[in-house]
């Protein structure tokens, strides 16, 4: 979703077991279910760094979630 939105910039995965959101590699983080819930950038960024990683931009994420076309 956030490549569709801000497609100039290269969107990362950022993911831990608290929680996944996305991150361009600068200052901007893409998390549509928390911004709602009006939890900070701040706390998001905390929540899916701590004992978690970044992936590679290229690199996707297995989720086991299968969706039927």
């Amino acid at each position: 979703m956030a490549q569709r939105a801000v497609p100039n910039r290269t969107w990362r995965i950022v993911t831990s077991d608290a929680h996944g959101t996305v991150w361009d590699c600068k200052q901007n983080l893409f998390d549509f279910k928390f911004t709602a819930l009006g939890i900070s950038p701040e706390h998001v960024r905390v929540m899916a760094i701590t004992d978690g990683y970044v992936l590679e931009s290229s690199e996707l994420l297995e989720t086991g979630i299968t969706v039927d076309t």
